[in-house]
């Protein structure tokens, strides 16, 4: 068994790891599969290089197992100057792209995304057949995602880790809004 300091170190340091601590806080509740997938998509951004936004993705299979996991990222062999964005944005792989690179078409019954899925990554996970995305935060840029989620018949619902009492629950139910179902 290794040490690995510099894990819980880049956890510590992480945006969201005041919610995925609050998440994962003491076991007073058992998270549901689509917090799980969420969590685990949390914990796949600290691997993103991306100075900007680090986004993370986490597939499960139709029987709750994780299928693939991925992070936005270069090219394998690649290297991108994260510090401009006009060559960030035409060289990151998206994390959908490289989570769904370890699945197989109708493999998967739902993906967790901690940043909603753009346009083209909804294609994507709509040609593996995936119904259910989980998603942590909008991109405030561009929402239209919305909109072609319930063309595709995906069903898009938000979870926003609280960082609420301990032995409260990590996320609570609400209502749905505006067809995407949210919790917080």
């Amino acid at each position: 068994m290794s040490d690995t300091p510099w894990l819980a170190d880049a956890l510590r340091d992480a945006k969201h790891t005041a919610n995925l601590q609050a998440a994962l806080g003491p076991r007073r509740h058992r998270p549901d599969w689509d917090e799980y997938a969420l969590v685990l998509a949390y914990a796949a951004t600290i691997r993103s290089e991306d100075l900007h936004r680090a986004v993370g993705a986490c597939a499960l299979r139709h029987d709750h197992s994780v299928a693939g996991v991925g992070y936005n990222g270069a090219l394998p062999g690649r290297t991108i100057d994260w510090t401009d964005r006009e060559e960030r944005l035409k060289e990151a792989i998206h994390a959908e792209v490289n989570c769904l690179a370890y699945c197989h078409p109708g493999e998967c019954g739902l993906i967790a995304v901690t940043t909603l899925p753009c346009n083209d990554c909804l294609k994507l996970i709509a040609r593996y057949g995936i119904k259910r995305v989980i998603f942590g935060e909008t991109y405030e840029r561009d929402e239209s995602s919305l909109e072609k989620a319930k063309r595709f018949g995906i069903e898009l619902r938000q979870i926003r880790l609280s960082q609420g009492q301990p032995q409260s629950p990590a996320c609570e139910q609400s209502s749905p809004a505006g067809g995407v179902e949210t919790s917080q």
